[in-house]
């Protein structure tokens, strides 16, 4: 179209400007102006490619950059699980040493102001001390002298009478295993006692004689070790005893040491009539460090035995007794009580030959039983001789000693009248404490994990929508 037949030619056909646009239309067109014209289009049509490219190279960075994030967080979180398992595999030494502060943190804030632990405060910190020792292999030298005269209503004697006696004593767990008069390692012991958890086997190997029970007594055998600082009697521990009395209070604390007390007092407890006053030293993982046996004669009190035990660090943060010196006086009542020359037990731990805290073999609590041994069968209320058994009761009862059978079905021999109150005579050790705040570590790894898994699964998502 020219532009003079141009009805919207807003130019006037005698201008100046219509003259130059005819002299530059009236030129002719460069060879390459084509080319250009082309070019130029592709240089105009090239940044949206571009834009798409760049975008697509930004979103392959950002989930590169995502994933090396996602891969970090995880070797994060591994390494967190990786250092906690280190933690908890470690040996318990450490933990009771951190243990150990806490406690005497604790126990700063008591002696150093006006607070003061509750009862159960306190035994649940003994119980923690008591636990520190889960294993060991000792050997216990105890030395007695007594001016009582025991044939002769405990009248007091001119010279006492001496004895010494030494024994080896293993603890794991529930099991333990008690040989007298051990003086060197691998001596014959004449009496060993065995303790499974369920049945009591004590052999005398001079009478060929063995004992089943179906609880735990050491009475006239033996100073238990672990009577020192926990148990009471049997598998009867002293805070499962304490706690049965409602009158237990704090009494009161003496340098280091916090005093429980209960008052002696007739009732269906554990060695009732007796009361009993406690020192826990909180410096020493609040191990008992004096214990007195109480009694009420005539309207006043009086001390039957006291106990006081010395306390040594075997590794960080775990405590155990070292020597024992016990103070018994006349079990009989008199005006003069008590009397100025008791009975006097010393027990010492021979601490070269003695080991805690160690892996047991369950051969240590394995006892082998000759043909011809006297079994008591205190469980079914039997008695045979071992190898040689008759009747039902007593061939059961020699799978039970061989280890062969649990003793629970050997109670089903026993008539009702017969059969021992278990309730009673065996109280289980107390349950060990939860950890909480390894709980709640684990509980925050799992957590850390869970996260780590979901930001991963959300960033393959977001790629394969791209």
């Amino acid at each position: 179209m020219s532009l003079e037949n141009s009805s919207h030619d807003p130019v006037d056909p005698q201008s100046p400007l219509k003259a130059a646009v005819e002299a530059v239309l009236a030129e002719p067109f460069p060879e390459d102006v084509v080319e250009r014209v082309k070019l130029r289009a592709k240089q105009l049509a090239a940044p949206s490619n571009a834009t798409v490219t760049r975008r697509r190279d930004y979103n392959v960075r950002g989930w590169r950059i995502s994933r090396v994030r996602v891969w970090a967080s995880g070797i994060v979180v591994v390494a967190t699980v990786l250092l906690t398992a280190t933690v908890l595999l470690l040996d318990r030494a450490a933990y009771q040493s951190f243990a150990d502060v806490v406690n005497r943190a604790k126990a700063d804030v008591f002696l150093g102001g006006d607070i003061s632990p509750s009862v159960e405060e306190l035994l649940k910190y003994w119980d923690q001390g008591c636990q520190a020792i889960h294993s060991y292999d000792v050997f216990v030298d105890m030395h007695q002298e007594t001016y009582l005269d025991v044939g002769n209503g405990y009248k007091l004697r001119e010279k006492p009478l001496k004895s010494h006696s030494a024994s080896h004593q293993i603890l794991s767990g529930e099991k333990r295993r008690i040989e007298t008069d051990i003086e060197v390692p691998r001596q014959t012991a004449p009496s060993v006692v065995i303790w499974d958890g369920k049945l009591s086997k004590t052999y005398n190997s001079q009478a060929k004689q063995l004992r089943l029970e179906p609880t735990l007594n050491y009475m006239g055998v033996y100073i238990d070790y672990e009577g020192l600082y926990r148990n009471l009697t049997g598998t009867m521990s002293f805070m499962d005893a304490l706690r049965q009395r409602p009158e237990l209070i704090v009494e009161g604390k003496e340098k280091s040491s916090f005093i429980l007390y209960t008052p002696p007092i007739l009732g269906n407890y554990e060695f009732s009539p007796f009361g009993f006053r406690v020192w826990l030293d909180s410096d020493k993982n609040f191990m008992p460090v004096r214990i007195q046996r109480l009694l009420d004669i005539s309207g006043e009190e009086i001390i039957s035995s006291q106990n006081d035990t010395t306390v040594k660090q075997i590794e960080p943060g775990v405590w155990a007794p070292v020597e024992s010196i016990n103070l018994a006086f006349p079990p009989v009542p008199r005006r003069e009580l008590p009397v100025v020359k008791p009975q006097r037990t010393v027990e010492t731990v021979d601490l070269n030959r003695s080991r805690f805290n160690i892996d047991v073999s369950d051969s240590a609590f394995a006892l082998e039983i000759p043909s011809g041994t006297k079994v008591y069968d205190k469980i079914s209320n039997t008695h045979y001789v071992f190898g040689s058994a008759v009747g039902e009761a007593a061939q059961y009862s020699q799978l039970v000693v061989e280890g062969k059978e649990d003793v629970d079905k050997l109670r089903s021999f026993a008539s009702e009248d017969m059969r021992p109150d278990l309730s009673t005579s065996r109280n289980p050790p107390a349950p060990r404490k939860t950890n909480r705040t390894l709980t709640w570590l684990v509980a925050l790894n799992v957590g850390a994990v869970l996260i780590a898994a979901a930001i991963l699964f959300v960033r393959r998502t977001s790629t394969k929508n791209i």
